[in-house]
């Protein structure tokens, strides 16, 4: 009898691994784990693809991702076809399928910037108050419901939208405020959100 036994391989299929003996059940357990954390990134990167597949008319160009003990898909770039040296760049796309909000950092030459002050998650000790933070970022979310929606002046609903509308977009976000001068959105919590946008520095003139 072969005295080795099956591990999950990071693609899904089986090999065999040396049989350990006398393993304490926490030694297993850790080794459970790892497995687990293995095949998280690949069950991300078939997430991006399985979204990304309901839209049509585009290419894929690369998927951005962070080392957290394992790798995280935080990112997406795309092509329109029909449209040279084209990007819509994403952020994580988790929760597209639940909610339908999606966030946007770049449309073709325009980088988003925002800005405000809200409540983060964190709690004073003493009260159990929340604590309001700063905090800066580069995306804007779109989708159902997103604040940002009275200021495109056509559905942006959907990736599919975004791909549908991408000339119109890229046209529109020349009119849009420059760090100099920011806009500003009410977010859902009451507060205030400051956007403006900045010409990415390889576009061309």
């Amino acid at each position: 009898m072969d005295s080795r036994l099956p591990a999950i391989g990071i693609e899904g299929h089986l090999e065999l691994v040396p049989a350990v003996r006398h393993r304490r059940p926490l030694d297993l357990l850790g080794l459970w784990y790892l497995a687990l954390d293995a095949r998280r990134p690949l069950a991300e990167r078939r997430q991006v693809h399985s979204v990304l597949a309901e839209v049509d008319g585009i290419s894929i160009i690369s998927l951005h991702s962070h080392i957290d003990v394992t790798e995280e898909i935080n990112g997406t770039s795309i092509s329109v076809d029909g449209h040279p040296d084209s990007i819509i760049r994403l952020g994580g796309l988790r929760h597209y399928e639940d909610t339908g909000r999606f966030y946007v950092s770049r449309i073709g030459n325009w980088r988003f910037n925002v800005s405000g002050r809200r409540h983060m998650g964190a709690y004073m000790t003493a009260t159990g108050k929340p604590v309001e933070s700063d905090y800066v970022g580069g995306h804007i979310v779109l989708g159902p419901g997103s604040p940002y929606s009275e200021l495109i002046p056509f559905e942006i609903n959907t990736l599919q939208d975004v791909v549908d509308h991408y000339e119109d977009l890229v046209d529109l976000f020349t009119t849009w405020p420059r760090e100099s001068n920011p806009g500003t959105v009410t977010l859902e919590d009451g507060t205030t959100q400051y956007y403006y946008v900045v010409k990415d520095p390889s576009s061309p003139e």
